[in-house]
């Protein structure tokens, strides 16, 4: 097939015949094949006008010599034959702006330009470029005015080290890194082998340049931030796909080989945590570890002394996590005993012969971490404010003494925890110097503003405008709130957020906040301005503005929730002078206004007179002697002025106190870190973190991880606390020695006391007629039989049965379905005499240490051999796990309220 020239346009090979040979008109124009070197035919095709693709160049194509100038320059070729040098240049029958041409030269640079010619001013920008450039003599002391906050630096050997460093006493920790090249006599500071290193992986940065402005290197430190933030998610994301692996290799092995990652155990944790039920389900799907292998870990975990968790957790923070904060709140359990696992939970702490009716629980939380945990779950019958300080002290020490710090401390605002916060003693010598503030929780106080102006006697509180100097008294009406709801109730489309709820709310439903922030709501402050229902309208509407105000300063969450909403009242506190500052300023002299105070009051004291005759025909009072008896007495009232302590039209005095208090406190809080290097100084605070939420969320997790019940039992609460305190355990990989296996508590090393002494050898006292003669030895021997179903050394037949028992024994028969076993006589005894001794003995036993004393009582009456341990254990378990049953009270019929519904239908 005859070459054809490729150049759009171009007709040279076109028109011969099919024969080959040259039509009419046509002269011979030779043309030359495209080369076979990629390069030379990749500069040849980008000179084409038209667009020919590498791929679709064939041996027929090519380019005729009309488009190179006369005399081209040309090389040999492979048969003899030679081609031009230089790509084609030469295209007669194209368009010139098809042509593709070469870039244009840059233009020279020239500093009178336009704007020069125009404003004779100095440039804004050559002086920015002044300003910003880096020089030597100015280098240090420049870099520490601009990121003393951000990162350190240091010269050594002509090399400039900048790192982020948390600053410590004891040992510096370098975040990331950067390393300088520069000469001390050079007038720019040059970077010409820039690295970036985060601990052991060195990155090289793809902007391999000099660094001559501050700008650049600001941008450098900004990138390399952002850089580390991605290379946490990027270890996240590593983490999961390593399980996933790992699931895969998981299929091939067999389970009682198989084993488990750390991030396997972690995520078994998790979904464990979540729901017993839901980990039993997903153990059919995933290649997860069984609950007893758990259950093992957890034990081990919980067996670790307290000190040592809190000093392994605190050597795994960096320096700047290691301030924290401690939130403190009770949660209501259920009033019963549960034996589980050797130890008998529900008994309260501050008073050891009653049961535990809430469960006082310390959660710390680290700055600079989304670390959380619960340090102390307290089982409490009645709290006093003695016990608290002696628990929260405790707790401080614990933490201080591995070189945590606690800021502060959370709570609300009950009586019991004012007088917690009156009666805790400053604490002296703290290194470095840092206060211990005693804040109630915003969202507490905030439903207790609402509460407070629901419970007023007249529904009304005064207050007065923060901004107005004047500080002119007004007054806030619940009856406006009514009034607008009732004016849209009928409405399918609503003006506010308001409902029936929100407005007549329960004594169980003035605790839901989102309740209250239905009524402290922008929505509810347009509509009342805009709707003018009553004369106090307006007072009303600037209340719940000004307390929406201060709702939305205290809770603040993130950087960007001002961009979000687009309010400024949501701004973080980056400042001390910051306009949020300034207005807790004011609420709290706002708040210590609407405290409850005495008043002056007038009342009319009525006294009995005696009428006058009617010949006087005169008033007395209000009394008209016309229609009067005489001699009749009448009532005069008279005013007289006292002092009352009611409320009227305020706050109480304690929710007052409270809000004053936690206003100054977060302010001092919050302008201790904006100031303090704690060694690093905080660029803004968040309100927010300061809340009990953590808390109450984590009360909810337990609640939901145990079927959504309200009341659950101690032991629920914690064993559901020891499984998280096993995966935090894992997930910090924390750098501690695990307990040993198995039921570990306080009275597991319990000694026998004198009484019990006197008891056992009491026990010698008891005779075979006793048995006789004793109703409960019915249930004894039932249970004897029990455990000789597990050894058969004890068993007997029916025909070795001892007379004087035949009628314990039979109860056996009765019950018998084919499980039971008739108990050796000697068995029968001893469960006898381990029942009676654990029912007169005072001491607080656990399963280990009532194990000891049955062993005694063994060694001591057993006639034969001394009964196993595993025998004694079946014994403890039925001994306690018959007493929670016994000692937890019934509820009574009587106290339980009948509905109304039920008792129209009786």
């Amino acid at each position: 097939m005859p070459r054809k020239c490729s150049v759009g346009g171009c007709r040279t090979g076109y028109d011969k015949l099919k024969d080959g040979t040259l039509g009419a008109g046509e002269t011979k124009i030779p043309i030359y094949r495209f080369p076979t070197d990629p390069l030379a035919l990749q500069a040849w095709l980008q000179r084409l006008p038209n667009i020919v693709k590498p791929e679709d160049v064939t041996k027929n194509m090519g380019i005729c010599s009309v488009h190179w100038p006369p005399g081209v320059e040309t090389k040999g070729v492979q048969g003899g034959s030679r081609v031009p040098i230089h790509p084609p240049s030469i295209f007669p029958n194209v368009p010139p702006t098809c042509i593709p041409t070469p870039p244009p030269p840059p233009r020279p640079s020239s500093t009178k330009t336009t704007v020069e010619v125009r404003s004779p001013g100095v440039d804004e920008m050559l002086e920015f470029k002044q300003r910003d450039s880096i020089t030597f003599p100015t280098f240090l002391g420049e870099f520490s005015k601009r990121y003393s906050d951000v990162a350190d630096i240091t010269l050594h050997d002509d090399v400039f080290y900048i790192s982020s460093i948390e600053r410590n006493l004891d040992t510096p920790y370098a975040l990331w890194s950067l390393h300088l090249n520069a000469l001390p006599t050079a007038t720019n500071i040059e970077s010409a082998n820039l690295r970036c290193f985060y601990g052991l992986r060195k990155v090289i940065h793809p902007f391999i340049r000099n660094i001559l402005m501050w700008s650049e290197l600001e941008e450098l430190i900004r990138f390399i931030k952002h850089d580390q933030e991605e290379k946490e998610d990027d270890e996240t994301n590593r983490s999961k796909w390593n399980f996933i692996l790992h699931q895969i290799e998981l299929l091939n092995i067999p389970k009682n080989r198989r084993i488990y990652s750390r991030y396997d155990l972690i995520t078994a944790f998790h979904l464990y945590s979540k729901s017993r039920r839901l980990y039993i389900e997903l153990r059919d799907l995933l290649q997860l570890p069984s609950i007893r292998t758990l259950q093992a870990l957890t034990s081990m975990v919980s067996n670790v002394p307290q000190n040592d968790y809190i000093k392994s957790m605190l050597a795994k923070l960096q320096p700047r996590s290691k301030y924290s904060i401690i939130l403190i709140d009770e949660v209501y359990v259920s009033e019963q005993l549960t034996y589980h696992s050797g130890e008998v939970y529900g008994k309260a702490l501050d008073k050891p012969d009653e049961m535990a009716k809430t469960l006082l629980c310390l959660m710390v939380k680290f700055l600079f971490t989304n670390i959380k945990f619960v340090v102390k779950m307290i089982p409490i019958n009645s709290l006093d404010s003695a016990f608290q300080v002696t628990v929260v002290k405790n707790a401080i020490n614990s933490i201080e003494e591995f070189g945590g710090i606690v800021l502060a401390t959370i709570t609300d605002n009950t009586n019991v925890n004012r007088k917690f916060a009156h009666d805790f003693p400053i604490p002296v010598g703290r290194s470095p110097p840092t206060p211990l503030l005693h804040l109630k929780d915003t969202v507490h106080l905030l439903k207790l503003i609402r509460n407070n102006w629901i419970t007023e006697k007249l529904q009304k509180l005064e207050f007065f405008d923060p901004d107005d100097v004047s500080k002119t008294t007004r007054c806030a009406c619940w009856s406006d709130i009514v009034l607008l709801f009732n004016a849209e109730k009928t409405n399918l489309l609503k003006l506010t957020k308001l409902n029936h709820d929100s407005v007549w709310p329960t004594s169980i439903q003035r605790q839901n906040v989102k309740l209250c922030l239905r009524v402290f709501n922008e929505k509810t402050v347009a509509a009342l301005r805009i709707l003018s229902l009553s004369s106090t309208t307006a007072d009303t509407a600037l209340f719940i503005e000004i307390v929406l105000k201060w709702w939305k300063v205290v809770n603040v969450k993130t950087t960007f929730e001002a961009i979000r909403f687009n309010d400024l009242d949501r701004k973080v506190i980056d400042r001390v002078d910051h306009p949020s500052l300034l207005f807790l300023s004011k609420m709290s002299v706002l708040f210590g206004f609407m405290g409850s105070k005495p008043r002056v009051i007038t009342h009319k004291v009525v006294k009995p007179r005696v009428c006058k005759p009617p010949a006087k025909r005169r008033l007395v009072g209000r009394c008209s002697l016309q229609n009067v008896i005489p001699g009749r007495t009448t009532r005069i009232s008279k005013q007289q002025k006292r002092i009352s302590n009611k409320r009227f039209k305020c706050l109480t005095r304690q929710t007052s106190l409270g809000l004053v208090e936690t206003c100054k406190g977060m302010i001092e809080l919050a302008e201790f870190l904006l100031t303090t290097d704690l060694p690093v100084r905080h660029k803004y605070v968040c309100l927010n973190f300061f809340q009990d939420d953590d808390l109450e969320g984590y009360f909810g997790h337990i609640r939901q991880s145990h079927g959504g019940n309200y009341y659950l039992a101690v032991q629920q609460f914690v064993e559901t606390h020891r499984i998280d305190s096993a995966s935090l355990y894992l997930r910090l990989d924390l750098n501690i020695d695990l307990g040993e296996q198995g039921h570990n508590c306080g009275s597991c090393n319990i000694e026998l006391t004198d009484a019990d002494d006197t008891i056992i050898a009491c026990l010698s006292d008891v005779t075979p007629a006793h048995l006789h003669s004793s109703v409960e030895s019915l249930s004894i021997v039932y249970m004897a039989g029990y455990i000789a179903k597990s050894f058969p050394q004890y068993k007997i037949g029916f025909d070795s049965i001892p007379q004087e028992y035949t009628q314990q024994y039979l109860f056996i028969t009765e019950l018998n379905r084919g499980g039971l076993s008739y108990p050796s006589d000697e068995l029968f005894f001893y469960c006898y005499l381990c029942t009676k001794f654990y029912r007169s003995s005072i001491t607080k036993f656990c399963r280990k240490s009532l194990i000891g004393a049955l062993t005694k009582i063994s060694n001591t009456y057993s006639r034969d051999s001394q009964f196993p341990d595993s025998l004694l254990r079946k014994i403890s378990n039925i001994l306690f796990s018959n007493f929670c049953k016994f000692s937890t009270p019934l509820r009574k019929i009587s106290n339980v309220k009948v509905p109304s519904k039920i008792k129209k239908l009786q």
